[in-house]
């Protein structure tokens, strides 16, 4: 069984690295600590073992590599990979003076994602000679992805809901039928949302230009019927991170 901490803040990405280790050759339980100060209460307490650690830059109350700064005084043996979005060459130097072994920088395809983190975990696994059936438990479950899904046919939204049913206790899903009501939804103040899925065909305000107006903001994929490549094109251009 190989022991993984995993800091990082999204919950997004909690899921998908629990996906990935789900999908690999390697058993493996996850232990998710959601910002820097609840991960050295974590690595610090004597009853907590961790055989990989695979960490964010961009986290809550202290840097990720404020973290492994503060660890490395105690503990230099314990591998870590740096998977982040940030690709500033300073953030880059300064890991690998820490002993980062590997600094992964997260793809927006969603695919590319998965394979990434499922090869990392894979690689450490096997230099500790774990096996398995791809496995994974949650030690301390990450805060509910927030999904809005955009859809005005129930039918597809019944799909969703049934497809996300295995995860209802990783994710928290809210409906719009139409652009408008998912602008609105989204300026709530108690809105969560790390991912939206869209159609392109939606009452009141288009799929495009509901991704025009949340460009940059939060992650997107759009799911439509539409099969032109000019469509998915202009989606892409907008900020979706996949067209299926």
């Amino acid at each position: 069984m190989l022991h993984i901490l995993h800091i990082e803040d999204n919950g997004s990405d909690s899921l998908l690295l629990r996906e990935a280790v789900r999908h690999s050759s390697v058993e493996a339980d996850v232990t998710i600590a959601a910002d820097g100060v609840g991960a050295l209460r974590v690595l610090n307490s004597p009853q907590f073992r961790t055989d990989l650690i695979v960490l964010d830059i961009n986290i809550p109350k202290l840097s990720g590599l404020d973290v492994l700064e503060r660890y490395r005084r105690e503990n230099d043996v314990v591998p870590v990979i740096v998977f982040t979005s940030s690709q500033n060459p300073k953030e880059r130097a300064r890991a690998s003076e820490l002993g980062v072994k590997e600094y992964l920088t997260k793809p927006m395809d969603l695919d590319e994602y998965l394979n990434t983190i499922r090869a990392a975990i894979e690689r450490w696994g096997r230099n500790r000679g774990e096996r398995g059936l791809g496995s994974c438990s949650v030690a301390v479950p990450p805060q509910p992805v927030g999904i809005l899904l955009v859809d005005d046919n129930p039918a597809d939204v019944l799909i969703f809901r049934t497809a996300l049913g295995e995860y209802s206790d990783l994710t928290q899903i809210r409906v719009a039928a139409d652009g408008e009501q998912a602008i609105q939804i989204l300026t709530e103040s108690d809105c969560k949302a790390d991912l939206i899925i869209l159609d392109l065909n939606l009452p009141k305000l288009s799929g495009f230009s509901l991704l025009e107006q949340i460009r940059g903001t939060v992650r997107a994929v759009v799911f439509s019927s539409s099969s032109n490549p000019q469509d998915r094109k202009r989606a892409l251009e907008l900020g979706a991170s996949e067209f299926i």
